[in-house]
C-alpha cells in the first residue's frame, strides 16, 4: 500500500522504517544520551580547556592521558602520540618519561603545557589539536604562566648543593627559571627559592602595579626573606624578614614573620596601597604561633583567619580583618577545624558577604581539652609500654579512642550563616515539610534547626556557583546537631542564599549542577543503593525529578561533575570498577567516564529576556536578602539579579547572568561590625559592642591645641557595606588638651618667662639708674669706712646699650590671638587611616 506522510509519498516498507525512527526519537527524546570511555586506571587530574570549555583532559594514574573535544562524550587516549613527537624533538637515545602534570595558562583558555618527569614539556596553543614538544632538561617541579601575557612562565626545579658548608646554596630550596616565549626557552633568574608568585592580575591592571612584578622567598645569609623584583631578579628588594611563608592573594600579600624568640607575626600589604607598604597585623591576643592559624579567604577585601592552639587542634577562634587587613576582631568561637581546608567554613559563591560555618558547642570543647590531655598521657604510656617499660592501654585502644573523639565533634557540631561577612551570625532555617511533603516540626534555633556538612566527615559535596546565583545544594541533616558519619542524611537545596531551605531527596547523594543551576543531576551513594546505580535529574530546581538506570557491572558512582562555568547541559558521571588483571589475574581499580548530555532532551531556549519579570517571560528579577524588617537587602543595598524563573523548563544558554543595581539601603545594626578592641557577648544577636581590649582614650602624641582627635564608638562599618541614614556609629571627637598656662607645661613656661622678665628688669633698671646706685653704694661704704671706700671711687663702669645695624630687624615677642594662630593641617581620611596603623615594617634592600 502506499501513504503519503507529510506530503511525501512512501511505500509500505518505507512507512515502517519511518515510524520505527520516529518512536525512537520519541523514546530516544525523553532520556538524556549517556556515552562512555574505559579509562586504564583512576583518574589523577582533570582540566578544560577553550573558550567554551569544550575540550576535556584527563590523567590517569597510569600516565595515560585522555582528550575530548566534545565536552566528554567521546575520549582518545593522546599518550603514544605524545611520546612519538617527543621522539622526534630530543631523540631517540633521550629517555621521554611519563607526562607529571597538566597546566592551563591563565592569559590564554585554548594554551595548555604538559609537564613531563624527564625534561620533556609540551606545549599547545589549541587546546592540544597539535602539540609541540620540547626537551627543556627541566625536571619542572612547579609551573605557573603570567595571568595576563600567556608567553610569560615561572618554574622552578630543584637546587643540588655539593657542598653543604656552602653558605650561597641552602638546602631544601629551589632554582627559579623564566621563559618569554611559552616554554621554547629558558632562562635561571634565581637562586634559593623557597615559593614564588606571580604579583600581577587582572584586578591590578589600572592600578600601576609592574606587570612583571615577581615576589619569591628566598634564602638569604640571614635568613629566609620575601622579596620582589620588577626585572626578573636583576635587582630585588628584601620585604620581610624572616618570612617563613607567604600568600598571594587577590587584594593582599600576607607573610608571616618569625621573631628571634620564636612568636609569629602576621605582615600584611594590600592592593589599595599598591602592595608598597607591610603593617603588622593586630589581633586581640598576644601571640600568634607559626602552625596556629588558617587564612581561610580574602575575597571580599577582608580576611578571615582561623585561630587555633596547634597544628592538630579540632577548632579555634576565628577573625576577620578591616578593609586593610590590618585590625582583626573576633567574629565566632570555636569553629571546627579542616585538615585540607584550614576551617569547616565555605562561602557561598556569587554573593556577597555570604559564609557557612561549622561550630562545636562549649560542652565539646571541654570535653576535647580534657580528651587532648588524656590522649597525650595515654601515648606516653603506649609508647613506654612498647619499649617494655610499662603496662598500658594498646594501640588499638587510643585509635578507638580517636574515632570516640571524632564522633564527639560530629555530633557536638551545629551550622551558622552569616550574611554581613561575619559580623552576625544565625542558625540556618529547616524546611517547613520534607520530600515527602510531611511536616517538620523545628523552630530553626538551638535546640532544632538545619546542619549541613561542609568539608569534615563528609564524601559529599557542597554546591554553590558564580554562574547559578543564590542556587545551593548540600547534605545534611535536621535537630540540634549533625549526626553521626554514617547517620541518615539528605539533600537540601536553598535557591536564597541560604535564608530559606528545601529538603529534594533523602538519603546521601552526589550532585551538581549545570544550565546557571537550572539544571540538577544526582544518584544515590553506593552505600545506600540495593540496586544499579539510578541517576535523578530535575530541570524545575528539585520540584520534580525523572530517572535512569546506569548499567556498570561491579561500578560505583563516585562522583558528577560538569565544566567550571557550569553554564552548558553536559555532565561528566566517574565510575569506579574492579576488574581482573589479564597479566597477574589480580583485580585493580579502573575508571570510566561517562557523558550525560542533555541536548537531545532539545528543551527550548528561554525567552523574554527583554521583558524580565512579566506573565510572558520566562525569567525573574531577584534580590538577595539578609533578613532585615521592610527591606530586601544584603550588605546595605538592594541589587537585583536576572535568573530563570523556577517552574520554566527552558534552556538558559551559556551567556552570562546579568543585574542591575537599585539603590541603598536605610543602616541597620546588620551593617556594623565590632570595631577592634570591641567585642559582642552573643555573637548569633546583635547585642551592643563592649570594650574587650587594652584601648587607650589617650590623646595622640601631636595633638595641636584648639583640634580634635577621633575615638572609635565601638563599631565600624562592614567593608563593602553601603548603607546610608538609619542607625548610625559615628566615632567620637574629643578636643585636643588645651595648652594653657595652667597646664603642666604651661606652668614650667610661665616659670622661665618670669626669670627673664625679672632678669630684663634689673638689667634696664640698673642702666637707668647708674649714677644713684653708685652714690647709694659709695656711701653704704663709706659709711662703713675704711680706704675700700676710696677704692671704689676709681672704678669705671662702662654703659651698657644693644646696637641693631642696618638691614637687620629687631627681635619682638608678640602675643598671637587665637584667631591669629595658625590652624592644624586638616586631617584626611587617608591621613586618619595612616596616623593609627600598626607599626609598619621597615622595607629594605638586601
Amino acid at each position: 500500500y502506499q501513504r503519503r506522510v507529510h506530503g511525501i509519498q512512501m511505500k509500505g516498507k518505507d512507512l515502517i522504517l519511518v515510524t520505527l525512527w520516529a518512536f525512537g526519537v520519541l523514546c530516544f527524546a525523553g532520556q538524556p544520551s549517556l556515552t562512555r570511555t574505559k579509562m586504564d586506571g583512576i583518574i589523577l587530574e582533570t582540566i578544560w580547556c577553550g573558550q567554551e570549555n569544550e575540550v576535556v583532559f584527563i590523567r590517569t594514574d597510569q600516565n595515560s592521558v585522555y582528550r575530548s573535544e566534545d565536552r566528554g562524550a567521546n575520549f582518545k587516549q593522546i599518550t603514544k602520540h605524545m611520546q612519538k613527537i617527543a621522539q622526534e624533538a630530543s631523540g631517540e637515545t633521550e629517555e621521554i618519561g611519563d607526562v607529571a602534570n597538566m597546566v592551563r595558562i591563565e592569559a590564554d583558555d585554548k594554551s595548555i603545557i604538559f609537564v613531563g618527569s624527564a625534561g620533556i614539556i609540551w606545549i599547545s596553543n589549541n587546546c592540544g589539536k597539535t602539540m609541540q614538544a620540547i626537551s627543556s632538561n627541566l625536571h619542572i617541579i612547579r609551573i605557573k604562566g603570567h595571568p595576563t601575557k600567556p608567553n610569560l612562565l615561572l618554574a622552578t626545579t630543584a637546587q643540588q648543593c655539593d657542598d653543604p658548608d656552602d653558605e650561597d646554596c641552602a638546602a631544601g630550596t629551589h632554582l627559579l627559571h623564566l621563559s618569554k616565549d611559552a616554554g621554547q626557552t629558558w632562562k635561571k633568574i634565581r637562586d634559593n627559592v623557597h615559593h614564588f608568585e606571580w604579583s600581577f592580575n587582572k584586578l591590578q591592571i589600572n592600578e600601576g602595579i609592574p606587570e612583571e612584578r615577581i615576589y619569591a622567598t628566598v634564602h638569604l645569609r640571614k635568613g629566609p626573606t620575601l622579596v620582589r623584583s620588577d626585572d626578573s631578579f636583576g635587582n630585588e628588594t628584601a620585604l620581610v624578614p624572616n618570612c617563613a611563608v607567604f600568600q598571594m592573594r587577590a587584594t593582599f600579600i600576607i607573610a608571616t614573620h618569625v621573631a628571634e624568640g620564636g612568636e609569629a607575626y602576621l605582615y600584611v600589604s594590600n592592593l589599595r596601597d599598591k602592595f608598597s607598604t607591610f603593617y603588622r597585623a593586630m589581633f586581640p591576643f598576644q601571640h600568634l604561633g607559626l602552625y596556629d592559624y588558617h587564612i581561610l579567604d580574602t575575597s571580599e577585601n577582608v580576611i578571615f583567619l582561623l585561630h587555633t592552639t596547634g597544628p592538630t587542634a579540632k577548632y579555634g577562634n576565628l577573625y576577620v580583618s578591616d578593609s586593610v587587613g590590618v585590625r582583626f576582631t573576633l567574629s565566632l568561637k570555636n569553629v571546627r577545624s579542616s585538615r585540607k581546608y584550614g576551617g569547616d567554613m565555605t562561602k557561598i559563591n556569587g554573593l556577597e558577604g555570604v559564609y557557612i560555618v561549622n561550630v562545636l558547642d562549649k560542652d565539646a570543647t571541654a570535653e576535647l581539652s580534657r580528651s587532648a590531655e588524656e590522649d597525650s598521657e595515654e601515648e606516653e604510656r603506649w609508647a613506654d609500654q612498647e619499649r617494655g617499660e610499662i603496662a598500658g592501654k594498646s594501640s588499638g585502644q587510643v585509635q578507638k579512642s580517636k574515632k570516640d573523639e571524632m564522633n564527639l565533634i560530629n555530633i557536638r557540631t551545629h551550622t551558622l550563616i552569616t550574611f554581613n561577612k561575619g559580623g552576625s551570625w544565625r542558625y540556618l532555617q529547616p524546611p517547613k515539610v520534607d520530600s515527602h511533603n510531611k511536616q517538620v516540626h523545628c523552630q530553626g534555633n538551638e535546640d532544632c534547626s538545619l546542619h549541613l556538612y561542609l568539608h569534615e566527615s563528609t564524601s559529599v559535596p557542597f554546591y554553590s556557583h558564580n554562574n547559578a546565583r543564590g542556587i545551593i545544594l548540600a547534605t545534611g541533616n535536621i535537630g540540634k546537631g549533625l549526626l553521626g558519619r554514617n547517620a541518615a542524611k539528605n539533600v537540601y537545596l536553598s535557591r536564597d542564599g541560604g535564608f530559606t531551605w528545601s529538603e529534594v531527596a533523602k538519603g546521601s547523594h552526589v550532585y551538581d549542577m549545570a544550565d546557571h543551576g537550572g539544571l540538577l543531576v544526582m544518584t544515590k551513594l553506593a552505600a545506600e543503593r540495593s540496586r544499579k546505580p539510578e541517576i535523578a535529574y530535575s530541570w524545575n530546581e528539585g520540584l520534580t525529578w525523572e530517572s535512569f538506570t546506569v548499567a556498570e557491572k561491579n561500578g560505583t558512582i563516585e562522583d558528577i561533575f560538569t565544566e567550571p562555568d557550569s553554564s552548558t547541559q553536559h555532565f561528566l558521571i566517574r565510575v569506579d570498577s574492579l576488574r581482573k588483571d589479564n597479566e597477574d589475574s589480580s583485580w585493580k581499580r579502573y575508571t570510566s567516564i561517562y557523558n550525560l548530555n542533555f541536548e537531545q532532551l532539545h528543551k527550548r531556549i528561554c525567552q523574554g529576556d527583554d521583558k524580565v519579570g512579566t506573565p510572558d517571560s520566562d525569567y525573574e528579577y531577584w534580590s538577595p536578602y539578609d533578613g532585615r524588617h521592610g527591606q530586601q537587602c544584603l550588605l546595605g543595598h538592594k541589587i537585583s539579579y536576572v535568573r530563570r524563573k523556577r517552574e520554566k523548563e527552558c534552556y538558559n544558554g551559556i551567556k552570562q547572568e546579568f543585574y542591575q543595581s537599585l539603590e541603598n539601603c536605610d543602616c541597620t545594626e546588620e551593617d556594623y561590625e565590632c570595631d577592634f578592641g570591641y567585642d559582642r557577648d552573643d555573637k548569633l544577636t546583635n547585642s551592643p559592642c563592649i570594650k574587650k581590649g587594652n584601648i587607650s582614650y589617650s590623646p595622640p602624641d601631636i595633638c595641636p591645641s584648639g583640634s580634635n582627635y577621633i575615638i572609635s564608638a565601638g563599631y565600624r562599618k562592614i567593608p563593602g557595606d553601603t548603607c546610608e541614614r538609619g542607625i548610625q556609629h559615628p566615632p567620637f571627637s574629643i578636643p585636643c588638651p588645651s595648652s594653657s598656662l595652667m597646664s603642666g607645661s604651661g606652668l614650667i613656661i610661665l616659670f622661665l618667662l618670669g626669670i627673664i622678665v625679672v632678669l630684663l628688669f634689673v638689667v634696664g633698671y640698673t642702666y637707668q639708674n647708674f649714677e644713684q646706685i653708685k652714690d647709694k653704694l659709695q656711701e653704704v661704704f663709706k659709711s662703713k669706712g675704711g680706704a675700700k671706700s676710696q677704692e671704689f671711687r676709681d672704678i669705671k663702669y662702662g654703659k651698657i646699650e644693644a646696637k641693631v645695624e642696618e638691614g637687620e630687624e629687631e627681635l619682638v615677642i608678640q602675643a598671637t590671638s587665637k584667631q591669629e594662630e595658625k590652624a592644624p593641617p586638616k586631617e584626611t581620611e587617608k591621613n586618619k587611616q595612616q596616623s593609627t596603623l600598626p607599626p609598619q615594617l621597615t622595607i629594605c634592600s638586601d
